[in-house]
């Protein structure tokens, strides 16, 4: 709820600020170098005339609070589990142009004021340094347009980091791990549209992936494959018993715990998928009753389709997945999770490595 709330208000005011800078370093500070360079002519100190065409304070400024505002926007966008493309594309776009607009055009009218500057105060190197000072926006700009391009690839072809904001991984992913995923391990696909252009590998049982949910498009899940197209699967839950072409999914009991999403007991059981065994939980005290939903219904037997994949949580009877939502698009599949880099929960809190390891 906190997130919800505070996440439109970090975005507005980091958009109103950035633009505000962005516009400042435009308009008026194209302005401040043709008013300075319309001036050099006249009787006036070269104290006055750096007045004239210097950053103001209140630029610089307006440009701090704006960096400042990204810290908090960029961690409550982890916990909303948002897709990072649009914003990295966003920022390519606004450096780009920022640095495209310098080259052509404002640059040359440093270049020219220094020029003009140069003969009329041959004696003050100051003055002449001063003007070819870059405003803090595109000196900005400059250094982080090249760097979020290699992300921008990086990110869109081989990892990106996600943030587990939610319990239904328990046991194995906690909430506040950071993972990375590996993009190129299902294909590799065009960013933002997520179509595939060159395939590489495709899901199998087991693998813990992320992929953005058919009821929320604009969010991504983790979760793990379950079954793959062309596979059968049904399900006995009064007894939370899983068959996949018609070979039950063993799953050995090895001791009880206590769940830390919301406090409620649940039994431990090891379950072999595929070609991997990992841990998962089971609601002690449940009896069977599915609180959000039950896809296929009790004893139905369902085929996974073609570019479809069933996938659930190791978090059973605590995971939105798709006994809830239905069958995950392979188009809507995003890569492979393969390793927790660092345990950061809460913003004030001290990031942890003591979760790191390898996800199978």
């Amino acid at each position: 709820m906190q997130v919800e709330f505070w996440f439109p208000i970090a975005a507005w005011f980091s958009a109103i600020t950035g633009l505000a800078w962005m516009l400042e370093v435009m308009i008026m500070g194209s302005l401040r170098y043709r008013k300075a360079y319309a001036k050099v002519d006249a009787e006036i100190s070269s104290g006055e005339l750096k007045r004239i065409f210097s950053e103001p304070k209140y630029a610089r400024f307006l440009g701090g609070i704006f960096i400042v505002s990204l810290v908090p926007l960029i961690f409550l966008a982890i916990r909303k589990s948002m897709d990072f493309s649009i914003f990295l594309s966003i920022a390519c776009l606004i450096s780009g142009i920022l640095y495209l607009f310098d080259v052509l055009y404002l640059k040359r009218l440093r270049n020219k004021l220094a020029s003009q500057l140069a003969e009329k105060y041959s004696s003050d190197d100051t003055i002449q340094g001063r003007a070819n000072d870059e405003p803090l926006a595109i000196e900005y700009a400059r250094s982080f347009f090249p760097v979020l391009l290699i992300v921008f690839g990086l990110r869109s072809f081989l990892i990106e980091p996600y943030q587990i904001p939610s319990g239904s991984m328990i046991p194995t992913l906690q909430i506040g791990d950071f993972i990375a995923v590996n993009k190129f391990a299902y294909g590799v696909k065009l960013p933002v549209l997520g179509t595939k252009i060159f395939p590489v590998g495709e899901p199998k049982r087991g693998d813990i992936f992320v992929f953005k949910p058919p009821h929320e498009p604009d969010m991504t899940y983790i979760k793990r494959v379950i079954a793959v197209p062309g596979d059968r699967i049904r399900f006995d839950y009064n007894k939370s018993r899983l068959w996949i072409n018609d070979e039950e999914v063993t799953a050995n009991y090895i001791g009880d715990d206590i769940e830390p999403d919301v406090g409620a007991p649940v039994r431990v059981f090891e379950e072999h998928i595929g070609d991997v065994t990992h841990l998962i939980y089971k609601f002690k005290y449940l009896d069977g009753k599915r609180p959000f939903g039950s896809y296929p219904r009790q004893g139905e037997e369902i085929t996974v389709p073609e570019g479809k994949y069933f996938a659930m949580g190791d978090n059973r009877d605590n995971s939105k997945d798709s006994r809830f939502f239905g069958f995950v698009d392979e188009q809507a599949i995003l890569g492979k999770a393969f390793v927790v880099w660092v345990h950061w929960p809460k913003l004030g809190s001290i990031p942890s490595f003591s979760h790191n390891k390898w996800l199978e």
